[in-house]
């Protein structure tokens, strides 16, 4: 008998998944890998309870917090704006275009595009654990900015509000909805809708960046003020809106059982298994931090010893 992967004649052929190469592999892996993906989701969400979002008083916050400052500091930015030749005006131009959605949107995707690649199946379940968790993140942080941004960029073009640089001539709350042009896209802010997601999302995975987190996001924000882009209400509401996303896929996710617990707080803490970078990475780290600072974090004194006389 011939070996199956012989000819008729007697000549031996090629397997055609390897005659195909490389290419023909990574399609395999990406799709199986998707496949595996979503059964596990699936898995994960049937075993558990879908979390409540808290949603009615942020969104009385978030809207006092817009008409407060529709009636009151909008008309004084719109009416004062900044010269190009002032300080904090260069400072603004230079620092708003981190706030564009590619500045989350690249590394995350091509994090997943990564992942997508590898054989999960070969590797040991604690590199499938780290592996998981960086999935996971890239995907949350990913989906944070894109689907608040879809949601802001289809408010801009049905509120249709002018920009600030049309203040002189169209004031303060002219609307034309459904334009279509750059100029009526000022409500709510792309940029702030990013700093929003993206500052909620981190704050939320890493807690101890909860601080700079926050002033990270509004002054990326409040750029688009100083630079004439948007009036102060249009980057309150982009915040509103990306943080609002950030939390609620924070509770989606933690219904299967990924990245976040909402079992004993208000807010979504993350899991205690939520690691991204190698277990040995973080003793060293956790190594030179009693090394330095003690284990209370502060610095470690040095004690005099007497000698003998």
């Amino acid at each position: 008998m011939s070996p199956p992967d012989a000819k008729p004649g007697g000549a031996r052929t090629v397997p055609r998944a390897a005659a195909l190469g490389i290419c023909r592999y990574s399609r395999i892996r990406v799709f199986d890998n998707i496949v595996s993906t979503l059964v596990f989701l699936h898995r994960r969400r049937c075993r558990r309870r879908m979390g409540r979002i808290a949603w009615k008083w942020p969104l009385t916050v978030a809207f006092a917090i817009v008409l407060f400052t529709l009636f009151t500091i909008d008309t004084y930015f719109a009416a004062n704006r900044l010269t190009a030749n002032s300080p904090l005006f260069v400072q603004a131009l230079a620092w708003t275009h981190w706030g564009k959605s590619a500045t989350i949107l690249v590394p995350t995707a091509c994090l997943l595009i990564a992942s997508s690649l590898v054989a999960w199946r070969r590797l040991r379940p604690r590199t499938q654990l780290l592996l998981l968790n960086q999935t996971a993140m890239s995907a949350y942080l990913l989906l944070s900015v894109l689907l608040s941004g879809l949601v802001v960029n289809l408010l801009k073009q049905m509120i249709g509000r002018a920009r600030p640089s049309l203040y002189p001539e169209l004031g303060a709350y002219h609307l034309d909805p459904w334009t279509l042009h750059t100029r009526f896209a000022s409500f709510p802010s792309g940029h702030s809708s990013v700093a929003g997601a993206a500052a909620m999302g981190l704050a939320l995975l890493f807690p101890a960046l909860r601080v700079p987190a926050l002033i990270l996001a509004l002054w990326l924000a409040t750029t688009r003020v100083f630079v004439g882009s948007h009036f102060m209400s249009d980057v309150f509401a982009g915040l509103m809106i990306g943080a609002w996303f950030a939390y609620a896929l924070a509770i989606v996710c933690a219904s299967h059982g990924l990245l976040f617990d909402v079992s004993q707080a208000i807010l979504p803490t993350p899991k205690k298994t939520f690691h991204i970078v190698p277990a040995g990475m973080r003793a060293e780290w956790r190594g030179m931090r009693r090394r330095y600072f003690g284990r209370s974090g502060r610095p470690v004194e040095s004690v005099r010893v007497p000698l003998p006389s």
